[in-house]
């Protein structure tokens, strides 16, 4: 990210600067180190820097070209900057100079519509055409950088980040219920919490013109096997240079690059690759990895509870690799909310997580970082696992083959009949059946509505307002392994989570496996080659199996266990928890949403010595803290005198 945006513009003739300058100011900390604004009566806009760019020192925002006639501001991050220059005719030079978010202004003044499609990368931005007078925005395909707006008769106004449009006191701090409830309910809200703010989606213009406000799409996600390989050697080198540039986009910093490290196989492959490309400038990473304290002791060997030790075994391949094992002891996880939930400005999704995740930002930026290296979305593009060809092959009747390769993925991944039967006869189950299905084979989960109100729930369920993911014990699988990857991609809110890591401590998270050219490349290959043989993540293994340690492919090794000891701390705070409750109870409209006489008994029922098992992992690290967080959240929004 490289700052925040924002613009007003007004149709009732009243000066907008006002307006914007207030929003503005409610965003200084998504970018702090400076602040400029442009008006010209009812229309204003205003750029805030952050300055995690090296160019970004020569910005030059706001841009006003054609003699004041147009004037634009941007946040971006190019994916390719070097083809951006070349496309625009630049000199390489004078380039130099220009940040990224010039450089896809100029893109914009140029190609005006058709830019977005010729420019990779993370960005929002707004532009005014006075002579047409047309407000333009947009946001890049994946939405990395986000993009909020709220419209009225009389006005309309744009932000980053939806504290800019609650500065203004025309704009109402209403929160959305059916945002309240599918968070309550796990089911991965889309959009604003906020009932009349409105989020911008990946991949859309916004334009209001002639007092017409309309949302319009300008990017489509590839079909399934556009991408035609000629042979695995092709694809293998293909794949790499690809990877390795998204790699090397993410490396353009002035300070040290940090990179989080886990036993894993994303976060390894990306760290792998930076030390070998920063070895290249003489250049170091500083690799930072969460493990429990050194007393903790795991009571079930069902995952890896301390990754130190494997991700250790990478780090020491790379002589310029620093590896940094950060501690987690018992800290208190709801002191952790209020901070997360301020930058957010939504309750926090997995509080339990987000303790060690701020402890490594924390860690890097003591170590003069501003950049912090992340695979997250590894899993739907470079590790993507292919086992939906399972059900591709069943759908073409191809059952020998189908026979082979479940008989391989048992024999070599040691994969589960069970398992083998979900991926390859769920996505086929008749819809009205699916339910029954998921019960049976253990999906449902008993907890998803313990934290909401029952009547609220009932009134969400009178008025139509649950989606079936709500609804349904777990969403059945689509057949295709494209569909499956572009439902995960619709489930992130990529933009909100980069701005609020930033504000919160100052690091950027800059994850190379969701470069828009890697996601485009890995969505555009058949399933084959990412199941193959029996072989899981084929196409990792094609370009980085040079990267990773033998245990990132091996089916014996455990899982990675984050946040192993959460719940110490969580016991630590349990008398501050039932005082916390007891608070929350009194508040005149949380008890209308959250169910707390459950997270009452949750808090009364304390599991002992269970914590490893995964009814308690969902009972008190997902409903219970995600109920707090929400109920938190709530009463911080609505304040009340009680």
């Amino acid at each position: 990210m490289t700052g925040a945006i924002a613009c007003v513009l007004r149709f009732d003739d009243r000066n907008a600067k006002d307006d914007c300058l207030r929003m503005a100011s409610s965003m200084d900390r998504y970018g702090p180190k400076r602040r400029q604004v442009w008006s010209d009566g009812t229309v204003s806009v205003a750029k805030l820097l952050s300055c995690t760019l090296p160019e970004d020192f020569f910005e030059k925002q706001p841009v006003c070209l054609r003699a004041g006639k147009w004037c634009g501001v941007a946040a971006a991050r190019l994916d390719d900057r070097a083809g951006v220059i070349a496309g625009l005719g630049l000199d390489t030079k004078a380039a130099a100079r220009l940040s990224d978010s010039d450089l896809l202004l100029l893109a914009l003044e140029k190609w005006e519509e058709e830019a977005p499609a010729r420019i990779p990368g993370q960005y929002g931005f707004i532009v005014w055409n006075a002579e047409q007078q047309r407000l333009l925005c947009g946001r890049d395909a994946l939405g990395r950088a986000p993009l909020y707006f709220y419209r009225s008769e009389r006005f309309i106004a744009v932000a980053s980040m939806p504290a800019g449009l609650l500065a203004l006191p025309d704009v109402p701090q209403t929160l959305s219920e059916t945002w309240i409830a599918h968070r309550l309910m796990a089911a991965a809200p889309t959009g604003s919490c906020f009932e009349f703010i409105d989020e911008l989606e990946p991949g859309h213009f916004l334009i209001a013109e002639k007092g017409n406000i309309n949302c319009r799409k300008w990017w489509c996600m590839p079909e399934r096997g556009s991408v035609q390989p000629d042979s695995a050697t092709a694809l293998k080198a293909q794949g790499r240079e690809l990877f390795f540039s998204a790699v090397k986009s993410c490396l353009r910093s002035t300070k040290p690059i940090a990179a989080q490290l886990s036993s894993g196989c994303d976060s390894g492959a990306v760290a792998a690759a930076a030390a070998v490309l920063l070895s290249e400038q003489g250049r170091s990473v500083d690799a930072y990895t969460a493990a429990p304290h050194e007393d903790f002791r795991a009571k079930s060997a069902s995952r890896l509870w301390d990754e130190s030790e494997k991700a250790a075994i990478l780090a020491a391949r790379h002589g310029n690799m620093r590896h940094h094992v950060i501690r987690i002891g018992r800290q208190n996880p709801f002191s952790y909310m209020d901070r997360s939930a301020q930058a957010l400005q939504q309750p926090h999704r997995a509080p339990a997580n987000n303790v060690w995740l701020t402890e490594l930002d924390n860690a890097a930026r003591r170590n003069r970082s501003e950049v912090m290296l992340t695979g997250g979305i590894g899993n739907l593009t470079i590790s993507y696992s292919g086992v939906a060809r399972l059900s591709e092959m069943l759908n073409s009747l191809a059952v020998p083959s189908w026979l082979r390769e479940a008989f391989l993925l048992w024999r070599r991944q040691k994969m589960s009949w069970k398992a083998i039967a979900y991926h390859s006869f769920a996505p086929h189950t008749p819809r009205g059946a699916w339910e029954i299905v998921a019960r049976v084979l253990g999906n449902a989960n008993k907890a998803k509505k313990s934290v909401i109100a029952p009547e609220f729930f009932q009134d969400m369920l009178r008025s139509n307002r649950l989606s079936q993911r709500a609804l349904l014990p777990r969403m059945q699988p689509s057949i295709f392994g494209n569909d499956r990857r572009l439902a995960g991609f619709g489930r992130l809110s990529l933009g909100l989570d980069r701005y609020a890591d930033y504000a919160e401590t100052g690091i950027e998270h800059r994850d190379p496996t969701e470069d828009q050219r890697l996601v485009e490349f890995t969505l555009g290959l058949s399933e084959e080659w990412f199941l193959r043989n029996g072989k899981t993540k084929f196409f990792l293994r094609l370009i980085g199996e040079d990267l990773l340690p033998e245990h990132c492919f091996d089916p014996d090794t455990p899982r990675g266990g984050q946040s192993a000891n959460w719940y110490e701390g969580l016991t630590d705070s349990r008398a501050s928890l039932r005082e916390e409750l007891e608070i929350l109870a009194r508040h005149p409209h949380v008890g209308r949403y959250v169910d707390l006489e459950s997270l009452k008994g949750l808090v009364e029922d304390w599991p002992g010595d269970r914590w490893e098992s995964k009814e308690i992992i969902q009972l008190y690290k997902q409903s219970l803290m995600r109920g707090v967080a929400t109920a938190r959240f709530i009463r911080q929004m609505i304040p009340s005198n009680y």
